[in-house]
């Protein structure tokens, strides 16, 4: 695999997630993005890391939502081969699904969602 194609894999992971209404500010020098989602104690981020996993040759998703004390996102990581962009925009595309799923289930959202 080369380094090109591993860049357009980042690049296209990157778009998808600010497509996805995520804030790619911190992308370029980190791969990190945020989503900012309301709840009924303010505002409250996501995280999403995209890393390179040397080993496989794999672009890895994953994040963190801190809520009632625990990651309720830690499960919600995604993978692709570095290369493959259409599996690397689908994995990101998988990632904001279940982390929007995830998220919406917690207290503080069900409860903004009823009062709001």
């Amino acid at each position: 695999m080369n380094e090109i194609s591993t860049l357009a894999s980042f690049i296209a992971v990157g778009a998808t997630l600010r497509a996805r209404g995520w804030d790619t500010s911190d992308y370029q020098r980190f791969a990190d993005a945020t989503k900012t989602f309301a709840t009924a104690v303010g505002p409250k981020q996501a995280h999403a890391r995209v890393r390179l996993l040397t080993a496989g040759n794999v672009i890895h998703i994953d994040g963190d939502y801190w809520s009632e004390g625990r990651n309720v996102i830690a499960v919600e990581t995604r993978n692709a081969v570095a290369g493959d962009l259409t599996a690397a925009e689908d994995q990101a595309m998988a990632f904001c699904d279940a982390v929007e799923a995830q998220v919406d289930q917690t207290y503080a959202v069900r409860l903004a969602k009823t009062a709001g």
